[in-house]
């Protein structure tokens, strides 16, 4: 008799722990999916380029310290809470393949189509979640830059 009774305690204990690791899952799995819904409405809102143009326009002003860096630290706040990174900065120069133009949102003329590599600007940052772009890079192609005199 105490033999069943260790028996079905035992089997009850396990189908506790069992219980218990499926609510956490089911709780992990909710979070993940409401930080997604989180980053897909902050895409679609545009409201990562909003804060962008906002911490810029805001940066050389007189304001309080505090209200200047607000934009600064939402942002930091939902990289830190949300798996999200600035994708390039704006101004920084680089120079890509041109069959992967596509990975960026191109403004003005297209580039010499004869070209291998295509030298951009970028004019606004792009986001990642979890590594994968969520929002492309606003680009430009540079201007070349005229040829140094030899003196």
């Amino acid at each position: 008799m105490l033999g069943q009774l260790a028996k079905a305690q035992t089997k009850l204990s396990a189908c506790g722990i069992d219980l218990l690791n499926v609510a956490h899952a089911i709780g992990r799995n909710a979070v993940a999916t409401f930080k997604q819904e989180l980053v897909n409405s902050l895409v679609q809102d545009n409201l990562l380029h909003d804060l962008e143009q906002l911490r810029t326009a805001l940066a050389p002003t007189s304001l309080s310290a505090d209200l200047r860096l607000l934009p600064e630290a939402t942002l930091n706040w939902l990289c830190r809470h949300l798996d999200l990174s600035q994708h390039l900065q704006p101004g920084q120069e680089i120079e890509v393949p041109a069959e992967r133009l596509r990975q960026y949102d191109l403004e003005g003329p297209p580039p010499d189509a004869a070209k291998s590599l295509v030298k951009l600007q970028v004019l606004a940052p792009g986001w990642k979640h979890q590594g994968q772009i969520v929002i492309r890079p606003r680009v430009n192609v540079a201007a070349p830059r005229p040829p140094e005199a030899t003196g």
